[in-house]
């Protein structure tokens, strides 16, 4: 939840836009929730890092993928 820059009040988001075809970084534009205010505003998310490590969900049959690299250097 983001708040409303000028009041504080929780604000909702209205739409969204992509503004990378990878949608990694995305325009959102918000309105504030406090009718008294009713602030419209918008603000940008970008993707910064993973933090957990990504498992497939899906069996592969073996070979399809290459042998890990090994970390130690010969």
């Amino acid at each position: 939840m983001f708040r409303c820059p000028f009041c504080g009040a929780s604000a909702r988001i209205r739409t969204s836009l992509a503004l990378t075809k990878e949608n990694t970084v995305r325009r959102k534009y918000y309105q504030c929730n406090n009718l008294e205010c009713g602030l419209c505003f918008s603000t940008l998310e970008a993707f910064e890092k993973l933090t957990s490590k990504h498992t497939p969900k899906v069996n592969l049959a073996p070979g399809i993928l290459p042998p890990p690299i090994s970390s130690k250097l010969a």
